[in-house]
């Protein structure tokens, strides 16, 4: 089972509320909004696992290989979940829903020396790991990142913990027909297409003439396809030299930096910032204009260009 919550989380908890009555304001107290109501069916999250794994061994296991799959599914899992705001409150904690991880693990052991005070190991493994959301009433969402990043993770039933929701990139308008092509600017003012001019455009995947939250999809997925590690120990009587490498593939990762595109907040410059001072102000294929829709914190969209496929070698 899993604890992870919060200390006094299944008892309510009380706040100051004073309230009007009989003409002048009382004291009083209820409870506070922001922690949500107490479900008085809240209980621990169960697990069911299985593991079959096979070992072979070779020269005097000088050469061993091992080969393990696994499967676990663990449910009722203990998570805030969002509520009508009729009821007073934005979020609750309970029981919603279970999660399957289920992958391969491959283990090579080599030991190419091993005499005349010489030792020479090798071990190299490789994971593959699939994890699934099931059992949910509804989409729901991650924590807040911070102030305008909202809804970046989605959990939704069949898609893997760490998908990431948002807009899907479609090139940039890079001169003024190119705006007036898109239904939602065809009679637009002359000064809006120009600003638009350099800005990212996206899909219109519900093709309603406009871009909205019916148009975000999963774009993303932390999860890696595969990792990976390589171990090395040399030994020579009472001297040793031991060295790790490892990697993680596939995943995709959600750029926060680009908050830092900002005339208050200038932490992290990208190219396209640069090139706009370098070529006078136009842009060039491949750096659109950072658009006041992906700088600004207070207009911040999840899109496409904020995630990057990330490859792990140390």
């Amino acid at each position: 089972g899993n604890q992870g919550i919060g200390s006094y989380r299944t008892l309510p908890q009380l706040g100051v509320a004073n309230y009007p009555f009989n003409g002048s304001i009382q004291s009083g107290s209820a409870m506070v909004s922001w922690r949500g109501p107490v479900d008085s069916d809240i209980k621990w999250e169960t697990t069911a696992q299985y593991n079959l794994g096979v070992d072979f061994g070779w020269f005097n296991n000088r050469l061993t290989f091992t080969a393990d799959y696994y499967y676990k599914k663990t449910r009722d899992l203990l998570q805030e979940v969002k509520i009508p705001s009729s009821t007073g409150f934005s979020n609750k904690l309970t029981n919603s829903g279970n999660v399957t991880n289920k992958g391969l693990e491959l283990t090579l052991g080599i030991t190419p020396v091993d005499s005349h005070g010489w030792h020479w190991n090798i071990n190299a493994n490789l994971a593959f790991n699939k994890n699934e959301i099931g059992g949910l009433n509804g989409d729901q969402y991650a924590n807040t990142l911070w102030y305008g990043a909202d809804n970046v993770f989605i959990q939704r039933n069949g898609c893997p913990i760490g998908a990431i929701y948002g807009y899907v990139e479609d090139g940039f308008y890079n001169n003024e027909a190119a705006v007036r092509a898109d239904p939602q600017y065809t009679f637009a003012s002359d000064a809006l297409v120009k600003s638009k001019i350099g800005e990212i455009r996206y899909l219109d995947l519900n093709h309603d003439g406009k871009i909205n939250e019916a148009d975000r999809t999963i774009i993303g997925d932390t999860n890696p396809d595969y990792t990976w590690g390589l171990t090395n120990n040399l030994t020579w009587k009472d001297l040793s030299l031991s060295f790790m490498l490892q990697g993680s593939h596939g995943n995709d990762i959600f750029n926060g930096n680009l908050q830092d595109i900002k005339l208050g907040n200038i932490g992290n410059i990208t190219v396209c910032i640069i090139l706009f001072g370098v070529n006078g102000g136009s842009f060039e294929p491949p750096y659109s204009k950072c658009s006041t829709l992906t700088i600004s914190l207070f207009n911040w969209l999840t899109n496409q260009p904020t995630i990057r496929y990330k490859q792990f070698f140390q």
